[in-house]
């Protein structure tokens, strides 16, 4: 009964040791159980799939493997035949049964289909991995690995064969090449850390069997555990491999969205996990930026939270995200030269006179002051089934808030969401500047929900804000929202299929391009 319930326990069915000790099964005996005594001990479809699957292997190993006296020739036409005489396998079911002797029959190498380790070179995959390299780093300033990088190591080598895994039982020579593609690239480090060979009861000290140990055994075990608990309670023909393969994969994404939920550090695995559930916020349409940064509370308690912000930025628009820092100051020159001639107000013309010479944080504040009264807004604006007409100070007020002390900053966000509900608007970020003057800004916050984000430049806020937009997959203030779409087309140059036609801008951004 011990092997029994090693073999249980081993395949995670440890509620069904007393079951078959109450009825006396033993592991020889379990080999020769027809499927209907299977399902009286395990009544549920799942657990029974992994027992008979696990059961199957166990004996079709044997019959392959057998002792070391069974002795196999190689004919010319490449067939194999034995010495000896083994005993035949008749399925029964899913089980495979031994029942009687005869002389083995000759069998074509031709006829199986061995499943092949992906190949796939260790230093190439690391070198490509967003965390690859800090593995190959720490291992060259420190002659070793530690257990977090040892983890993301294996994380990238089970990604790499994901599918492998998923579809094919890995075997030990599998383990074997995988672990010395570790030593080669990182020979200081330990084989037995990654793999020890599981040791039969027959080989064992103890008389007991030994399973395969080792953190690479550890995580492919780990994930075909929630293969088997994605399909506890459906039947084995229901599913394709890729279907089963996708669902992983999906049942993988959650467990780290999950993690996400309630960890910030360590700010690797952070970034891994981040970047792992790219896809669960693209499939999400979140209606403001609350609901968006409660679904993803990581945002609120990390440190340099942009860095989590810019990765999906980058994911959904490769190569586009330092546009801002390349394009604004070239944008608001064009916009300036077309349409300075028309500012007549004071108080306009005192921040074009200011804008002669200002530092980047004073300057980018005039322009965003500036753009609502040199590009103002026209018409009215159906939204929530009314027609509302903005003025320029609304729409200023929609993306940018300026404050004196801490208190009035206090007192400005609670007007504006207070705004925002009588409107019946959504909650959406904006900038808001601290300081005496547009010449002193003290500090600088993108206001998102109840969370307020603190950044040292203000074109690194205005960034910050853009991309939360899209990352978030929310829509900009309905009141800014000609202007926000300017930026998007003119700044950051990408369109997308949500994109608001507004014919008054598309002249005027016509306009800036052939400028």
């Amino acid at each position: 009964m011990e092997e029994m319930e090693e073999f249980l326990k081993e395949h995670e069915l440890e509620n069904y040791i007393e079951t078959f000790k109450e009825n006396d099964v033993t592991l020889e005996i379990a080999k020769k159980l027809s499927p209907n005594e299977i399902k009286e001990l395990i009544p549920s479809i799942g657990k029974r799939q992994v027992f008979t699957s696990a059961l199957k292997e166990v004996t079709l190993n044997e019959f392959i493997v057998g002792d070391s006296n069974f002795l196999v020739e190689t004919n010319k036409d490449g067939s194999t035949i034995s010495l000896d005489t083994i005993e035949s396998i008749q399925l029964q079911g899913d089980l495979a049964v031994v029942n009687e002797h005869r002389n083995i029959a000759f069998c074509g190498i031709e006829n199986f289909e061995i499943p092949t380790l992906p190949d796939f070179d260790l230093k190439t995959l690391l070198d490509t991995t967003p965390l690859g390299l800090t593995v190959i780093n720490y291992y060259k300033k420190n002659q070793r690995l530690n257990n977090s990088k040892r983890r993301i190591l294996v994380d990238i080598i089970t990604k790499k064969i994901f599918n492998f895994i998923v579809k094919h039982r890995m075997t030990h020579g599998d383990y074997n090449l995988i672990s010395a593609k570790i030593l080669l690239l990182f020979p200081k480090e330990c084989m037995g850390t990654y793999y020890v060979p599981a040791v039969g009861k027959k080989r064992s000290l103890t008389n007991k069997s030994i399973i395969a140990k080792g953190k690479l055994v550890d995580k492919v075990r780990n994930l075909l555990r929630l293969n088997r608990d994605i399909n506890s309670d459906i039947e084995k023909n229901t599913e394709t491999p890729e279907t089963s393969s996708n669902s992983l994969n999906y049942n993988v994404k959650e467990l780290d969205k999950s993690w996400l939920e309630i960890r910030s550090e360590p700010r690797t695995e952070v970034i891994s996990k981040w970047q792992n559930t790219v896809i669960l916020r693209r499939r999400r349409k979140y209606n403001d930026v609350q609901e968006f940064l409660n679904d993803w509370p990581v945002l609120k308690n990390i440190s340099n939270v942009n860095e989590l912000i810019y990765m999906d930025f980058d994911e959904l628009f490769p190569n586009l995200g330092l546009n801002l820092r390349l394009n604004w100051f070239f944008f608001m020159d064009k916009i300036l030269s077309m349409k300075k001639l028309n500012v007549k107000d004071q108080y306009s013309l005192n921040l074009l006179e200011l804008l002669e010479d200002s530092t980047e944080d004073t300057a980018v504040a005039i322009h965003l002051n500036l753009l609502p009264i040199l590009i103002p807004p026209k018409g009215r604006t159906c939204f929530k089934n009314k027609n509302w007409k903005f003025s320029g100070g609304e729409v200023l007020e929609s993306f940018l808030l300026h404050s004196v002390t801490v208190t009035e900053t206090t007192q400005l966000i609670e007007k504006h969401n207070r705004q925002v509900f009588e409107k019946k608007g959504i909650f959406q970020p904006f900038i808001l500047i601290e300081g005496q003057s547009l010449r002193e800004i003290k500090n600088i916050f993108v206001v998102a929900g109840d969370k307020k984000f603190q950044f040292d430049s203000l074109i690194t806020a205005l960034d910050f804000n853009f991309k939360l937009f899209h990352v978030g997959n929310f829509h900009y203030p309905i009141e800014s929202e000609y202007l926000w779409l300017m930026i998007q087309k003119c700044v950051y140059s990408f369109d997308t299929e949500h994109d608001k036609v507004i014919p008054y801008i598309l002249d005027i951004i016509q306009a800036i391009k052939e400028n």
